[in-house]
């Protein structure tokens, strides 16, 4: 599988922006997706549910 860059980066960025339900970016949320990428197999794909 390969994944282009610019895809990553632009889902990156829409995930990493809602990652606290405040519609920004920031450090926090970067670890936040960083987490959740290592988790994909638990299920779920949004924190504002």
């Amino acid at each position: 599988m390969v994944i282009k860059p610019e895809i990553t980066l632009k889902m990156y960025i829409f995930v990493t922006g809602d990652a606290d339900c405040s519609g920004t970016a920031n450090s926090t949320d970067a670890l936040l997706i960083l987490r959740y990428s290592l988790r994909l197999n638990m299920g779920g794909t949004s924190w504002c549910e």
